[in-house]
């Protein structure tokens, strides 16, 4: 996000509290169980970028809604961050998610950052 910011690039940070998050950014409100604030937090966004918290059970019946709004408002690429060996079990979670973002027909990318988030911030 603040690469982005740095280089000019408009960024939107979807949070279930955003007056949690970093005030340089555009902050909406969002949560994937509620599905009346998925066209507002995607509403003019060309890129998403998507987490999961690791072994969540629900992160497939959440995430895939979101990710066909996406498709239906005309985001043009989806990056999803799995949990770290989620390619080891199609059972968990996270590879269900990468394969619902992939066969979403969205143009796509699985970023396997392994370590990259594991100090995210929780709460957000």
């Amino acid at each position: 996000m603040r690469a982005g910011l740095l280089s000019g690039l408009p960024v939107r940070r979807a949070a279930r509290n955003p007056q949690k998050t970093d005030a340089a950014a555009e902050a909406v409100r969002f949560d994937g169980t509620y599905p009346d604030a998925f066209a507002p937090a995607l509403a003019r966004l060309r890129n998403l970028l998507s987490m999961a918290p690791p072994l969540d059970p629900n992160a497939p019946a959440e995430l895939g809604p979101v990710i066909a709004e996406a498709r239906a408002v005309g985001v043009r690429h989806v990056s999803f961050v799995p949990a770290f060996g989620a390619d080891r079990d199609e059972r968990a979670p996270s590879r269900m998610v990468e394969h619902l973002v992939v066969r979403s027909s969205v143009p796509s990318m699985i970023l396997r950052a392994n370590l990259f988030v594991e100090n995210r911030s929780e709460g957000l």
